[in-house]
């Protein structure tokens, strides 16, 4: 046995440029050992290794993922992949370099981090599977991989150009959930076409919700980017903070939280605002006066969380600072839609990052893409400012205050305002049984 071994450890020994090959290719076969289960080899061949030649019937695998390669690496994948350059995350690079291994028609499967779906960065990405026959996608719950702390995703693409008539069956498992047998369904049949008219090309796995959105493009001319501007606050530097005011620059540092209009102050410690804060807002207005807070994580209840501020103080990143554009709406208005279940809703089901495990965050760009109704007249804005000053006076003098009957008000107004009828209403909140509930 130990002579058969010593036979077959370098089974490639005998291949050398005489044979037709150069010296590195040469002394790269003659060292790899195909019968070696715990090596790899520093080069891929699919001809010489498998014989195969138009390219694999099926490519499967579980890629690795984050911004894990070497700069040099980056910069091979990315003359190939350009599109891998958006984001220089190995597991788009796996992806794109598995749908080029696939012969014509191949099929492609991956288990991956579910980011591309809603994330900013992704856009090409996106619309690049697009342009594939994209078979099933299935989210997966928050612990499915007890090792990975990530969101997940399975991917069943086949590698052919699509075309108007397929559609893909989706599949969202409630985040929550123990799954004991894989078994997803019912399933969601969903025409590409539907993602491409997205905002973005974000993927929703729910038709019902896709019927939504689109409604509410063609109901709705503006967007928050049309009424708000937003910043996010300083980069937190614990050497910065002093136990007191001293210079005519220094003011309070927020240290509380934001919750749905409530604020929670705490601010023990001041700070110089100026040159010395490595990353800051430039104007200090985004510090001082009547102002929104919006903050950055999402809640466990998958809800935006914002409130109306006017006393002066410095926020870090981990709040957005809301500010209206002149001539536009009230900021009680604009509080009352940020804070509205359907607001949330439609955040949630576009941006894959709100529902995270780890870090469920919101971000400016995908905020302000949202829709508003393109006109609310002086009545509605009036009804809806009184209702948020009511909900922020209970929440100041009692935080557990209970407002829900008020909030339910301003959640139908917010309804009416956006032209959803009763059925829509029920996609939103979640009650028809059907798709994402």
């Amino acid at each position: 046995m130990q002579g058969a071994r010593q036979e077959t450890a370098q089974p490639n020994r005998g291949i050398a440029k005489s044979d037709g090959w150069g010296d590195k290719t040469a002394k790269q076969l003659s060292q790899w050992d195909p019968y070696d289960q715990n090596a790899s080899a520093p080069f891929f061949d699919p001809e010489w290794m498998f014989g195969v030649r138009e390219g694999f019937d099926v490519v499967i695998g579980n890629p690795p993922y984050g911004r894990i390669l070497t700069e040099s690496h980056e910069k091979v994948v990315g003359e190939r992949f350009p599109i891998f350059l958006r984001t220089k995350d190995a597991y788009v690079a796996f992806t794109l370099m598995g749908l080029a291994l696939a012969r014509d028609g191949g099929c492609l499967s991956f288990i991956e981090p579910a980011a591309w779906l809603g994330g900013p960065s992704y856009v090409a990405f996106r619309t690049y599977l697009l342009g594939r026959s994209i078979c099933q996608l299935v989210l997966l719950p928050f612990d499915m991989f007890a090792a990975a702390y990530v969101d997940t995703l399975i991917l069943l693409v086949r590698n052919t150009t699509a075309n108007n008539t397929h559609t893909v069956r989706a599949f969202a498992y409630p985040k929550r959930t123990q799954v004991a047998d894989f078994a997803p369904g019912p399933w969601e049949l969903i025409r590409p076409i539907e993602w491409t008219q997205q905002p973005d090309k974000k993927f929703i796995l729910s038709r019902d919700l896709i019927a939504v959105t689109a409604k509410l493009r063609e109901h709705c001319s503006l967007n928050f980017a049309d009424v708000l501007k937003m910043k996010r606050g300083v980069l937190f530097d614990h050497k910065l903070l002093t136990e007191k005011k001293t210079t005519q620059d220094s003011h309070p540092y927020f240290e509380g939280d934001v919750y749905r209009y409530e604020l929670n102050y705490a601010a023990p410690s001041w700070v110089e605002y100026g040159c010395m804060m490595r990353e800051y807002p430039k104007e200090f207005c985004w510090f001082e006066g009547a102002r929104i807070l919006l903050r950055r994580l999402v809640s466990r209840k998958q809800r935006l969380m914002a409130t109306l501020v006017r006393a002066t103080f410095i926020t870090n990143k981990n709040l957005y600072t809301v500010l209206p554009k002149p001539g536009t709406l009230p900021l009680e208005v604009s509080l009352a839609l940020l804070n509205s279940s359907l607001v949330s809703r439609l955040y949630i089901s576009a941006v894959s990052q709100a529902v995270k495990d780890d870090f469920p965050q919101v971000t400016i760009a995908d905020v302000l893409a949202l829709p508003v109704p393109t006109r609310i007249d002086g009545k509605d804005q009036d009804l809806l400012a009184a209702l948020v000053s009511r909900i922020l006076a209970a929440k100041a003098a009692d935080p557990v205050a209970d407002t829900t009957a008020l909030e339910r008000e301003i959640d139908e107004i917010v309804y009416r305002l956006y032209g959803l009828t009763e059925e829509e209403i029920a996609i939103v909140e979640g009650t028809t049984g059907k798709g994402e509930k």
